[in-house]
């Protein structure tokens, strides 16, 4: 009695479409793989530097704004009917000229020694200044004085 050994055959069409499946696979893989390493590399580095730029933008922005309003209190500071206490109609007509040139500051004040305090409010330099302030849409300025 002999043994039977079972053989089986593969055909070589069937190894050779095995082969070449596997190795696209594999590739695919490879590739796909590599391109998603790469790739996300790229993004974050895209990211960094978007970021990078709009910080500097808001910085050089921040910095100008400090530039702009120390010049203009400077200017004010020159100006001799600021600082006298009669001089309510001056102030009003210099601080209106001023936040018309400036529509981004909320408003110009000036303190006294005495303690007295006027301050004109832009109603239009933001979309709630006028709503917490109780103003009507026809109003323009907000004028206190202490």
């Amino acid at each position: 009695m002999g043994l039977k050994s079972s053989t089986r055959r593969v055909s070589i069409r069937f190894s050779v479409v095995a082969i070449f499946t596997l190795s696209t696979t594999l590739l695919a893989a490879l590739a796909i793989g590599l391109h998603y390493y790469f790739g996300s590399g790229l993004a974050k580095d895209a990211a960094g530097q978007l970021y990078a730029n709009v910080a500097e933008a808001a910085a050089e922005e921040i910095v100008s704004f400090g530039d702009t309003t120390a010049d203009i209190a400077e200017l004010l500071a020159l100006y001799p009917g600021v600082a006298g206490a009669d001089s309510g109609a001056s102030q009003l007509r210099l601080f209106t000229m001023t936040l018309s040139q400036h529509p981004a500051f909320y408003g110009v004040h000036l303190g006294r020694e005495d303690g007295s305090f006027y301050e004109l409010i832009n109603l239009d330099s933001g979309d709630d200044v006028r709503s917490a302030l109780f103003a009507a849409p026809v109003d323009r300025w907000v004028a206190v004085t202490v």
